[in-house]
């Protein structure tokens, strides 16, 4: 590993353990900004999530559509109850991140697929999917904090489950299921 590489890594640890203290957690996920609320694609490095935000960002140009973070926006619990998403310098190999907050409006767990259809992912299995896409804080203590605030995101932040190929079509299947606007 590279000079670089190890402070991108002890950086990012450090930073996580102390975003946990308040109510924030990291998400491996590429998230991306439209209509004023953020959208996480979570996945497994390689299985697009680059590619599908940056599908967003083409489709929904004219809705103001940008990427926050491309590998690992920080979530955070703000005294008001909502969750915000947050660009983080730990923003993967493009280097796509802007330091803003914006409300998150969902999450997505993004499959590869033949046919794009989305839908409302359970609880049991976003819980699951979402703990393998963040990182293990250091301790008992550590994990209670995670752990609780994940329940809490889960309770009130929209998880999807969408399969999807790299199609434009895709990302208007994920946004009609997804867009909060409309919905307020």
């Amino acid at each position: 590993m590279s000079e670089d590489d190890c402070e991108y890594l002890i950086t990012g640890s450090r930073f996580y353990r102390q975003l946990l203290k308040y109510d924030g957690m990291f998400i491996h996920s590429s998230a991306v900004v439209v209509d004023g609320y953020a959208y996480l694609f979570s996945a497994p490095s390689g299985t697009g999530k680059s590619t599908h935000t940056k599908l967003w960002c083409r489709e929904f140009a004219d809705k103001g559509a940008f990427i926050l973070n491309d590998d690992k926006p920080a979530v955070r619990l703000l005294e008001d109850g909502e969750f915000y998403a947050y660009g983080t310098p730990w923003s993967g190999k493009d280097d796509s991140s802007r330091n803003v907050r914006v409300p998150l409006g969902g999450v997505c767990v993004l499959h590869r697929g033949t046919e794009n259809r989305i839908r409302p992912c359970a609880h049991r299995e976003a819980v699951f999917t979402l703990l393998a896409q963040t990182g293990r804080p250091f301790g008992e203590k550590g994990n209670e904090m995670m752990l609780a605030l994940l329940d809490k995101l889960l309770a009130k932040v929209p998880v999807w489950h969408l399969e999807c190929n790299m199609d434009p079509e895709a990302a208007h299947v994920a946004y009609e299921a997804m867009s909060v606007k409309g919905k307020d």
